[in-house]
């Protein structure tokens, strides 16, 4: 599995199932301004190189499928890319874009159920474990996001402060928010906020969401 956000830095993290719940991000790949799609791939073909079972299952923003119907949407883009390498060589590999049809994530959704994911107190929703050398990045992004709470029609909701991601370009991969929005992408699959969801509804419901 991978997540991607395609911001002004294009970032990503691949993720695979690992023993009983565990589910262990194994790998983060970013590319900053001018470098882009293609360079992207090119850093996932090279490090997957040796790995048999190519698929790749992609979650993004749903942003990444505007202009499909030209050609000209970025998660076909990256698709294609990671498919057939620079010299238009197929490269075994198979991606599926798993995203087409999603509707938004609301910040204050992605607030509430990341809160419940790590504390790893639902049994139906994965224990995640990441890599401290291979997801360096993540790992800072998602540490250091920053929030706010905002009021909409007359409801306080605690979402994500993205003022980083207007930080120079050599500060986005560590200090910005881009790698923590692939991880909202990667984690926040329809099974999983269902699974989220049916708990909170069985709770006392202090918990605020914008469903």
């Amino acid at each position: 599995d991978a997540g991607m956000d395609f911001g002004n830095m294009l970032s990503m993290v691949i993720a695979q199932d690992g023993k009983g719940r565990e589910y262990n991000l194994l790998k983060e790949l970013y590319t900053l301004p001018p470098n882009s799609i293609r360079e992207l791939a090119d850093k996932f073909i090279d490090y997957f190189k040796p790995h048999e079972h190519k698929v790749l299952n992609l979650y993004y923003d749903r942003a990444g499928n505007n202009y499909q119907k030209t050609g000209q949407d970025l998660a076909g883009q990256i698709k294609k890319a990671i498919e057939k390498n620079n010299k238009g060589q197929r490269t075994g590999w198979k991606v599926v874009l798993k995203s087409i049809g999603q509707g938004n994530i609301h910040s204050n959704t992605e607030y509430n159920f990341m809160i419940e994911l790590l504390s790893e107190t639902n049994p139906l929703l994965p224990k995640v474990r990441i890599d401290q050398f291979n997801c360096k990045c993540l790992k800072s992004s998602i540490e250091l996001a920053p929030t706010k709470v905002v009021n909409r029609n007359g409801r306080k909701l605690v979402v994500k402060n993205k003022k980083s991601e207007g930080l120079p370009i050599h500060k986005l991969p560590s200090q910005s928010t881009n790698f923590s929005d692939a991880f909202k992408y990667l984690m926040c699959r329809k099974t999983w906020l269902q699974a989220s969801k049916g708990k909170r509804k069985q709770s006392s419901g202090t918990v605020t969401t914008t469903g």
